[in-house]
């Protein structure tokens, strides 16, 4: 069984539906490094994991929309 490292990076709660949102960085011991996006809605709860190219990918979409909408 493989050791697995898993820090906190971020929470977050979102503004309308109240979810609950924690970033963190889980590493294996194989080398293996990927980030967790852990949403909690209620009971229900979605994991992602996302190697450093998606997670990548996602950054930059997210900064272009956010960058579009920022309010003034």
């Amino acid at each position: 069984m493989s050791d697995i490292e898993k820090t906190e990076l971020a929470h977050y709660t979102t503004p309308f539906k109240r979810q609950d949102m924690v970033l963190s960085s889980i590493s294996h011991d194989n080398g293996l490094n990927l980030v967790e996006i852990k949403i909690r809605e209620g009971r229900r709860f979605t994991m992602l994991e996302l190697d450093a190219e998606l997670a990548g990918q996602m950054a930059q979409a997210l900064q272009e929309w956010a960058d579009k909408n920022k309010s003034s």
